[in-house]
C-alpha cells in the first residue's frame, strides 16, 4: 500500500529511519519531527525514532509555520507540499530526499531553492551544502516572483480586479 498515494510504508520507514540515524550522529544538530499529514498514524513514526533516539519530539498536531521559528533546515519526501513553500517563505533551506529515485520533476530543485539529496550517507553533505549556498536568498526571491508572484496579502484582490477586467470586456 501507498503511503498517501506516493510511497509504500517500507520506503516510508527507511527514509525516516536513515534520517533520524544521520542527523541524530551529529553532535551540532537537533531534530523535530512534524508528520505530515497530520492524519498519518504517529507510532508508525515513533516506533522507528525510538529505536535510534527516543528524545527527539515527534508533532502531529499544528501547522508547519509553528514549527518553523525553531530549525535552520527542512528535511523532506520528494513530493511537494505546502510544508516546502512555507519554509520557503520562512528563508529555511530545504532538503528534498529521494533515496528511492522515483521520477519526478521538483521546481524547487530545478530552480536552486531546494537541494536533492539521492543517498542517505549524502544527506549531511546536503545539509551543509544548503546552509552554505551563497545564491539562496537570491534564488528564493526569484522563485517567489515567478511561482507565487508576490506575497503582500493582496493576492486575492489581485484575481478578483482580473476577473472583473475579463468580464467588463466581455
Amino acid at each position: 500500500a501507498y503511503e498517501h498515494g506516493h510511497w509504500t510504508s517500507q520506503q516510508r520507514d527507511f527514509t525516516v529511519k536513515q534520517i533520524v540515524k544521520q542527523i541524530s550522529e551529529q553532535d551540532n544538530s537537533k531534530l523535530i519531527i512534524k508528520v505530515h499529514p497530520s492524519s498519518s498514524i504517529l507510532t508508525d513514526y515513533s516506533s522507528i525514532v525510538d529505536q535510534i533516539d527516543n528524545n527527539i519530539p515527534i508533532y502531529q498536531k499544528g501547522t508547519i509555520d509553528e514549527y518553523l521559528k525553531d530549525i535552520d533546515v527542512i528535511v523532506t519526501s520528494p513530493f511537494s507540499s505546502t510544508a516546502e513553500i512555507y519554509a520557503l517563505l520562512a528563508h529555511k533551506r530545504i532538503i528534498i530526499c529521494n533515496f528511492f529515485e522515483q521520477d519526478f520533476e521538483d521546481q524547487l530543485i530545478e530552480h536552486g531553492v531546494a537541494v536533492s539529496c539521492k543517498k542517505p550517507s549524502s544527506l549531511i553533505d546536503s545539509i551543509q551544502k544548503a546552509l552554505n549556498s551563497e545564491s539562496y536568498e537570491q534564488q528564493r526571491e526569484n522563485f517567489i516572483k515567478n511561482f507565487l508572484y508576490e506575497w503582500d496579502g493582496n493576492s486575492s484582490k489581485r484575481i478578483a480586479d482580473k476577473l472583473l477586467d475579463i468580464l467588463e470586456k466581455s
